[in-house]
């Protein structure tokens, strides 16, 4: 199936499918030496039950994982300032705003709805970029947060990563990096951004796999099984390629 046919909304109802549908199916077969009443009963709460499980618990879980803390108007103005800016242009609701203690160069974008998201970085993405490179990089999560393409992948977070793929297939990386600098006006900032974190590193020491793809660049350090990337993301090397053309 091509996902990328398919809106974000309707991405999500397919992740949270694949997460609620066959336990809720296996159930009711069980169930279905009571009757076909207590059968269908059973399969409709149970998929009721792991569906909401799926949409609503990502965003808390996610977070919660993550820890962090909000942005502070002192010590990250400079983050702040540029996220009022480029919200305005991208013509979002300013995102909640939080900063996790690592030396990794990230970021992510979380939430349900376009207009209640949280905007994650790294101290390190604050520490190593200027302020040309942040801005191609919080243009790229407001892109995503204005597309809705993060509410498959929070949703993705509520299946403890099950239909991850499905959430974040490998085309919307292109798609958001264009996104971006049609934003910003500017491709070197982004392709600047792009060059620092592959050189300094993006691998969150804190994150758990289940929240890997939900940060703009791969953020595991230990490879998958099989020596695959552990993400849907796709590798820096090629989106830098990919801005380097334009």
């Amino acid at each position: 199936m091509r996902t990328t046919a398919l809106s974000p909304k309707q991405r999500a109802l397919l992740v949270a499918g694949i997460f609620a549908v066959p336990p809720a199916v296996v159930l009711g077969l069980v169930a279905l030496l009571g009757g076909p009443i207590v059968a269908v009963v059973v399969f409709v709460v149970v998929l009721a039950a792991l569906g909401a499980l799926a949409w609503y618990g990502g965003e808390r879980r996610a977070l919660a994982r993550l820890g962090g803390t909000r942005a502070d108007p002192i010590a990250h103005a400079r983050l702040i300032n540029l996220v009022e800016g480029l919200a305005i242009g991208a013509g979002v609701n300013q995102p909640h705003l939080v900063v996790v203690d690592d030396p990794a160069l990230n970021a992510m974008a979380v939430g349900l709805d376009a207009h209640k998201a949280t905007l994650v970085v790294t101290s390190g993405l604050l520490a190593e970029l200027n302020r040309i490179e942040l801005e191609g990089v919080l243009a790229e999560e407001l892109t995503q947060i204005r597309q809705l393409d993060i509410l498959p992948a929070t949703v993705a977070v509520g299946t403890f990563g099950l239909g991850a793929g499905l959430a974040v297939p490998p085309e919307r990386d292109t798609a958001g990096d264009l996104a971006a600098v049609a934003l910003t006006r500017y491709p070197p900032g982004l392709l600047a951004a792009f060059e620092k974190m592959e050189s300094k590193g993006t691998a969150v020491k804190s994150s758990p796999s289940s929240l890997a793809h939900l940060w703009l660049a791969e953020a595991s350090s230990a490879p998958a099984a099989g020596g695959h990337r552990s993400s849907a993301r796709l590798p820096l090397a090629e989106r830098i390629e990919a801005l380097r053309e334009l």
